[in-house]
């Protein structure tokens, strides 16, 4: 039994120093850690500065725009790399910031085939469906989609990314022949990126991969990342800087380009275009499951499949 005291008094000393090892360790770690949040909370401040200030930008009331620009087909086109088949879009956007309130609205052509309107409202927690002349409720997914573009919309991005529980840096990078800061955190479990130009600490793109990124006919592609690039950043109201045009692409094909032609900030706001009528409040059902591959009926139910030749059926499409 006295034989196996220094034995036992040696595993204590190197458990101690393990211990201490250990927690120095630790210690070191979370301090390079902090060092890393620290350097993005600084070069966000920075950016924000850049763009007129935080607390000029938390205040922000409303942003109305209109814009013109283009979306490729790139659904309906022959070929992946191009030349595509372009929808010539007209838009008109407002962030109702005060009121919680949104309205986003595109006229659209697709020479030569056709012309339709489109568009979203949402109070607070309900979405209003836009269809030319008609009105109809929203989905739940509509509403979660709004939510992302107002959180990285450029009046928000920055402070979106400095309230981000997770913010942090990654290495430097390069964009379009400049240097970037890059500040990355996560919105809706899905990863975002920031790309801020080292000269001017205002943001060059933003890269995203949740449902923002994965709408309308990008949704049955599975991973999707879109990156948006801003430029021709504009000094308006109360020296807020804005960009003035949007390049977007989705998995690195060119998808969209937008340019403001008309930017309103804290604005009087048209109060019919942010209302939804009652009916369609009561009408909107947020625990909706979301269409999907898996419960889309196959063509159009109003429209029966038809067997024009043994072994051969038409389904119209919906």
């Amino acid at each position: 039994m006295l034989d196996s005291v220094p034995g036992l008094i040696e595993r204590f000393a190197a458990l101690r120093i393990s211990i201490v090892v250990s927690s120095a360790l630790a210690l070191l770690m979370g301090g390079a850690a902090s060092a890393k949040d620290h350097r993005s909370v600084v070069l966000l401040h920075q950016a924000l500065a850049a763009q007129g200030g935080e607390q000029k930008l938390r205040s922000l009331k409303s942003v109305q725009w209109e814009a013109s620009g283009y979306r490729n087909g790139l659904e309906e086109s022959e070929r992946p790399e191009g030349p595509y088949i372009v929808e010539f879009d007209t838009m008109a956007e407002v962030h109702d910031w005060a009121g919680h309130r949104y309205r986003s609205v595109t006229d659209a052509a697709f020479y030569p085939v056709a012309k339709f309107s489109s568009g979203t409202v949402v109070e607070r927690d309900v979405v209003m469906r836009l269809s030319g002349e008609n009105k109809s409720p929203g989905t739940a997914l509509q509403l979660k989609i709004v939510q992302e573009r107002e959180a990285l919309s450029p009046e928000r991005l920055l402070l979106t990314a400095l309230d981000a529980s997770d913010v942090h840096t990654e290495p430097d990078t390069t964009l379009q022949s400049v240097p970037q800061n890059v500040i990355a955190f996560s919105l809706d479990d899905a990863p975002v990126r920031v790309y801020l130009n080292v000269y001017t600490h205002l943001p060059t793109a933003v890269d995203y991969s949740g449902p923002l990124a994965r709408n309308g006919y990008w949704s049955f592609l599975g991973d999707v990342t879109a990156r948006t690039y801003f430029s021709l950043w504009w000094l308006a109201k109360n020296g807020i800087h804005l960009p003035m045009q949007w390049n977007m692409e989705s998995n690195g094909m060119p998808d969209q380009m937008y340019v403001l032609r008309k930017l309103q900030i804290d604005e009087p706001l048209v109060e019919a275009d942010l209302s939804i009528p009652q009916e369609l409040r009561a009408k909107f059902q947020p625990g909706a499951p979301a269409i999907d591959l898996d419960n889309r009926p196959l063509g159009d139910p109003q429209q029966p499949a038809k067997e024009l030749a043994p072994g051969v059926v038409f389904i119209p499409a919906s």
